[in-house]
């Protein structure tokens, strides 16, 4: 009975987080919503912002435990394992540009992809750095790691469920299949590495920090 309404709890607590992040990230009601307020590249940035601050602020308030015993715990081996974090990465990097010359290459960018570039080229202000190299990466961090991998992997099967994160993350990348192939190989590294390191989310923070942190100095560098 105890173990059933543990797992009750956290299917409430994980189900008001997910509810939260496909409000104000993923259904795009609000910037419709508002779409005669938003005038300005600025003031859309300013809502990307919010919208992708609201859900890491409530995922904190739920897991807030866990997250202040994950990091007592292994902030040290982060920085011990900083290295393998560059070198993740630099591989991710490696993987995406030769599935995009051979697999990909007669395929258009993505739409996340080209989203990703309008906001750097048009919206690019400190609110929206916020949102893609720490806020975006801690709260998608929390959902499909800590929560459907650590958590859930507490009552289902961890390979399993390990695999249906794997997938999601990819797919809310993707508007058809051609892009969720292309966002499957970086989702299953996130993950490998993310199981390999104990599941220490800090790490998988990290490592998708510093990969979109990556990306946004490349888009910018290349603008001018």
């Amino acid at each position: 009975m105890k173990k059933k309404m543990e797992t009750f709890r956290e299917l409430i607590r994980a189900g008001i987080l997910l509810a939260t992040y496909y409000t104000f990230v993923l259904s795009g009601w609000i910037p419709e919503a508002l779409k005669d307020v938003i005038k300005t590249p600025k003031q859309l940035g300013y809502l990307t912002f919010i919208s992708m601050l609201v859900p890491m602020i409530v995922g904190i308030i739920l897991y807030f435990k866990d997250l202040k015993f994950n990091y007592e715990k292994s902030y040290e081996e982060v920085l011990l394992k900083f290295h393998k974090i560059i070198f993740t990465v630099i591989l991710m990097f490696v993987i995406q540009s030769v599935l995009a010359m051979t697999l990909f290459k007669d395929f258009p960018q993505s739409e996340n992809q080209e989203t990703i570039n309008f906001m750097i080229e048009n919206v690019f202000s400190y609110g929206f750095v916020l949102s893609v190299c720490l806020i975006g990466p801690f709260s998608e961090e929390l959902i499909f790691r800590e929560v459907l991998i650590h958590q859930a992997g507490k009552h289902f099967n961890r390979y399993v469920v390990a695999s249906i994160s794997c997938f999601l993350f990819a797919l809310i990348h993707a508007t058809n299949w051609m892009e969720l192939l292309q966002y499957l190989p970086l989702s299953i590294i996130m993950t490998v590495a993310y199981l390999k390191h104990h599941e220490n989310t800090l790490y998988s923070v990290c490592l998708h920090a510093l990969y979109n942190t990556t990306t946004m100095w490349l888009i910018l560098s290349s603008l001018h």
